[in-house]
């Protein structure tokens, strides 16, 4: 009869497993951050809109309330409140006041 030998074999981790591995996990790790990054620019873009509405929304409201500064200090305004307040304007008594705009 024959004795069985029992061969050991040993596993030895190879060069190009190592490499495949790390590949691999390369790869996967680009398609994530490049999905994240693309998910992030996106999300970013829309803040930016939202808030290039809200800036377009109040220059439409200052230059409304510029306006209506503008008709509220009229001199004609100025003059009839003035008269129906029983005032009366005197030449001599003006003072130009001049605004730095």
């Amino acid at each position: 009869m024959a004795r069985k030998v029992k061969r050991i074999t040993r596993k030895t981790l190879r060069i190009e497993r190592v490499a495949t591995l790390l590949f691999m996990l390369s790869l996967m790790f680009f398609l994530v951050s490049s999905i994240f990054l693309r998910s992030y620019n996106v999300n970013l873009s829309v803040q930016r809109q939202n808030v290039e509405k809200q800036i377009a929304a109040t220059e439409l409201q200052n230059e409304s309330l510029r306006v209506e500064v503008a008709q509220l200090s009229t001199y004609d305004r100025i003059a009839a409140i003035a008269a129906a307040d029983g005032l009366t304007l005197h030449q001599n008594n003006i003072v130009t006041v001049k605004t730095s705009e």
